[in-house]
């Protein structure tokens, strides 16, 4: 069936998808060619979360990256001046991010927050559109998931030892030598790419 035929190829198609902002958005922050490849190679390396396949969080994780793309560039060509068509096209591609996935889109407003308040560019007026996008959707278009999830999620948030738990063990209470492997490996693996970040090697 076709839906077979989305799930198949779906996630393969979502990562090349990602790659175009994600190439545009290198080329704009880093000079050399080949070293936007080295940045693309760490990028796959290290995205090992598993979440781009189609569905709504890797949409919006797409959104996301087009979103900075496209601040970025504006930043970097026009020195901070972003023009009315690019901030509407901004808005326009917060308002789906918003609807796609509400904690992408807090991210998307945090990196927005960044880019403001280290004078990077005069993104107010985009910061102010983005609140309210989040704010309202918030309170209307995700009220019944906040009802049920919200008291779920505080009350396993400050949870370290349910935390880690999971991060050892998985989901369930028991699991098996080589899946704690696994994620062990996985915690290990993060780790690392996180010093490659914080050190700029």
């Amino acid at each position: 069936t076709n839906l077979d035929v989305i799930a198949f190829y779906g996630t393969f198609l979502m990562q090349f998808l990602v790659l175009l902002p994600l190439y545009l958005f290198f080329k704009h922050t880093i000079s050399r060619n080949n070293y936007r490849w080295a940045a693309l190679w760490i990028f796959y390396l290290g995205n090992w979360i598993g979440q781009i396949y189609v569905s709504p969080q890797a949409m919006a994780f797409f959104l996301l990256i087009l979103l900075i793309t496209m601040l970025i560039k504006a930043i970097m060509v026009k020195e901070g001046n972003i023009a009315v068509a690019e901030r509407v096209k901004a808005i326009i591609v917060i308002a789906s991010l918003v609807i796609t996935h509400i904690l992408t889109s807090i991210a998307g407003f945090l990196t927005i927050a960044a880019l403001w308040i280290t004078k990077k560019s005069k993104l107010i007026s985009i910061l102010i559109v983005a609140a309210v996008f989040i704010i309202t959707w918030t309170m209307y278009g995700a009220s019944t998931q906040l009802e049920y999830q919200l008291p779920i999620f505080l009350d396993r948030a400050f949870r370290l030892d349910t935390l880690f738990a999971s991060y050892f063990t998985g989901s369930n209470t028991t699991a098996s030598p080589s899946h704690a492997s696994i994620n062990i490996l996985r915690i290990s693996f993060s780790a690392l790419f996180c010093i490659i970040g914080f050190t700029g090697v």
